[in-house]
């Protein structure tokens, strides 16, 4: 079996939050149900010859959502260094989430690999596992973190 992949480096996106303050900021950041996030976006296609695949190709196209505080430059330099290190946190938190993915993907194209051909429905069902075993890494990633509160996560007022 050969597994081939396509991962470039997540893209940036953002969203807008509004608040004068570190409080109305929070608060607008605390009505999504994230402050970041990543997405793999990925997907898989295998072929062969017959019943048995020996080819699968692995594409992705993962994004990181952080917010821009649309105030940011109107308020005090506490309240955008406070803004500014939460925000460091968090793209670092989402970028783990990167690191996560391409280390359970190289692990998975590993195994595969040596597992060699396989029927398509057992190649199926290892994707199947795959996206599992990866959302749960991801989500124990999280848990530990509490969603990159402990790795600096928080915006504290001044």
């Amino acid at each position: 079996m050969k597994v081939a992949e396509t991962i470039p480096k997540p893209a940036m996106k953002t969203f807008t939050v509004k608040g004068k303050t570190i409080v109305e900021v929070f608060n607008a950041l605390e009505k999504h149900k994230w402050w970041g996030r990543y997405r793999s976006n990925e997907s898989a296609r295998w072929t062969g010859s017959g019943k048995m695949m020996n080819r699968i190709s692995v594409t992705a196209k993962p994004v990181i959502y952080l917010p821009v505080w649309a105030n940011y430059k109107s308020v005090n330099k506490p309240s955008q260094k406070s803004w500014d290190k939460m925000l460091k946190a968090l793209k670092k938190h989402e970028e783990h989430h990167h690191t996560i993915f391409t280390e359970e993907v190289a692990a998975w194209k590993k195994e595969m690999e040596a597992d060699g051909d396989q029927s398509k429905s057992d190649v199926e069902a290892a994707w199947k596992a795959f996206k599992k075993n990866t959302q749960k890494a991801q989500d124990d990633y999280d848990k530990r973190t509490n969603h990159g509160e402990k790795e600096g996560v928080v915006l504290e007022q001044p």
